[in-house]
């Protein structure tokens, strides 16, 4: 029974801690096709082998048609994205095959997770902070925001990520009475599990700024309201390259326009445009991800430091029996 009162600081901790990080498959080509438990799904979905890398690069998470650098600089075989909008403009930007395709951990949800009959109360996601840039906002502030929520959208409970657990900013929302809930470290395997298993208790969720939670959220069921302290992002990385407002990246205002304001039921718009964003309608059906899989691992793969990395992994896993 899910009791609405978090995790203690510790268990917190521990969730994001990289000694406890259970790993699933061969070192990642790409990270951000394997964070998030993005690969997992990937090759869940796809039925390839988990001792085989990924040779193909992906969104992270939904990117409001925004191209970043590191998706055009890296030498993978293709690229997958989330939405029409997106691959256009990447296509724009790249001579790489591009591909949109569903969002991995939403194919997950589809054939796994449902909504709590016994959903309450709304979770919260803060905006989160970056290895390249820091998130500032009001905290106390943003817990007061939190509290002023209507009856019938408490409790209210908060979602937090590992870059602001490292911060300490879980204490400060425990410390204010805010339970604290999180899916732990991005890189290991269960994350997108854990993720759902915490969303799908709540009836409402919320943020400071539109994410790729809003987007997991409607597309559940669940209304995501833009509400509360507005954020500032701040380049710590002393590359120029990472500059810039999140909020200012092409397509985030339409997602601010839609989502701005308490919302308690979904509305066509919101629907419409979580569909728009989510890789519904994908280019490749299972069995032609699979072939591109191979493909790829085939066109890139088959070098003197890639069979290091399956040696490696098949060794650990099946001669010594260790945790990965």
């Amino acid at each position: 029974m899910f009791d609405y009162k978090g995790f203690s600081a510790q268990k917190v901790e521990e969730l994001c801690a990289s000694k406890y990080v259970q790993r699933y498959c061969i070192r990642s080509m790409y990270n951000p096709s394997e964070i998030y438990s993005q690969g997992y799904y990937f090759r869940q979905y796809a039925q390839f082998p988990y001792f085989l890398p990924l040779m193909v690069f992906s969104e992270h998470g939904i990117e409001f048609g925004h191209v970043e650098h590191k998706e055009i600089e890296n030498d993978a075989y293709a690229m997958f994205v989330f939405s029409d909008y997106k691959k256009l403009n990447y296509q724009k930007a790249s001579k790489k095959i591009c591909y949109k395709v569903l969002h991995p951990l939403i194919w997950y949800r589809r054939n796994n997770i449902e909504q709590s009959p016994l959903a309450k109360g709304t979770l919260a996601f803060p905006s989160h902070s970056t290895s390249k840039n820091d998130c500032i906002f009001d905290i106390e502030k943003y817990i007061q925001e939190l509290k002023s929520l209507p009856l019938d959208m408490q409790p209210v409970c908060v979602s937090l990520h590992i870059s602001d657990i490292k911060k300490g900013q879980h204490l400060e929302f425990i410390k204010h009475g805010i339970p604290v809930y999180t899916a732990g470290n991005p890189t290991d395997y269960r994350y997108g599990e854990r993720f759902y298993n915490i969303l799908r208790n709540f009836k409402y969720g919320t943020s400071n700024l539109v994410g790729s939670y809003a987007y997991f959220c409607v597309e559940m069921g669940i209304p995501f309201s833009l509400f509360g302290q507005e954020s500032k992002y701040i380049n710590i990385s002393g590359d120029r390259k990472y500059d810039g407002d999140y909020k200012e990246r092409e397509g985030y205002q339409i997602a601010e326009n839609i989502f701005l304001g308490i919302h308690k039921h979904i509305t066509s718009e919101q629907k419409e445009h979580v569909e728009k964003n989510i890789g519904n309608n994908p280019d490749l059906s299972r069995n032609e991800m699979k072939t591109l899989f191979y493909k790829a691992f085939l066109k890139k793969g088959l070098t003197p430091r890639v069979f290091f990395y399956i040696i490696k992994y098949l060794l650990f896993k099946y001669i010594f029996r260790c945790k990965l």
